[in-house]
């Protein structure tokens, strides 16, 4: 960023942070999947001093492009947009930010991660965005979940008691009861004409 390769610059902003005992902004990582966020916390916890900065007199100087450079960083800044846009990523990247932060402990059962989608669904139907964004968070959510699913997520989710497969997809869930059912079928002495008596049995109860 601007701030962080101009030496004059960084070191303006460091001590004015410092001065108000706040941190020094955070710049994201490709290795680092929550920097995102962090980074947006903290250029606007830092946002009244970056304003300071671009807006005194001398701001923008230089040759051409150091100026061009300047002035696009003043635009962006003090721009109307600024601080709401800010707020807007920063509303759609929290919720992500909470469950990348929660799945970094190892103990972690795998029926959180259904159970995460599922709130970041509610998350991105609450958000304040117009509705074309709104459409397309949620199906990054869904295509995510697709790429990942795995039979073990949707056991868990059923299996756990905390969330015995709450809301969960009807047709998923009655597929995974099914095969859990199945499951003693498996099982060493297995016979099939147990379970049909059984299953009479039950049936004949039921009437």
């Amino acid at each position: 960023s601007f701030f962080s390769n101009t030496h004059i610059f960084k070191e303006k902003l460091a001590n004015k942070l410092q001065s108000e005992g706040k941190k020094n902004l955070v710049s994201i990582s490709p290795t680092r999947w929550d920097s995102a966020f962090l980074m947006l916390e903290s250029i606007m916890d830092a946002e009244s001093i970056l304003h300071s900065i671009v807006t005194e007199m001398n701001f923008i100087s230089g040759n051409s492009i150091e100026k061009l450079i300047k002035t696009s960083v003043f635009n962006t800044i003090t721009g109307l947009n600024f601080i709401p846009l800010m707020n807007e990523a920063m509303e759609i990247l929290k919720p992500i930010y909470l469950w990348l932060k929660s799945f970094q402990d190892d103990n972690v059962a795998i029926s959180c991660v259904y159970h995460a989608f599922l709130e970041l669904q509610k998350s991105f139907q609450k958000i304040n965005c117009n509705k074309q964004k709104k459409s397309y968070l949620l199906k990054l959510v869904k295509d995510r979940f697709d790429f990942i699913y795995g039979e073990a997520h949707g056991l868990g989710y059923i299996l756990d008691p905390r969330y015995l497969g709450d809301e969960m997809d009807l047709t998923l869930r009655i597929n995974i009861e099914e095969f859990l059912f199945g499951l003693h079928k498996f099982e060493p002495g297995y016979n099939q004409g147990s379970e049909n008596n059984t299953q009479y049995n039950v049936e004949k109860i039921a009437e």
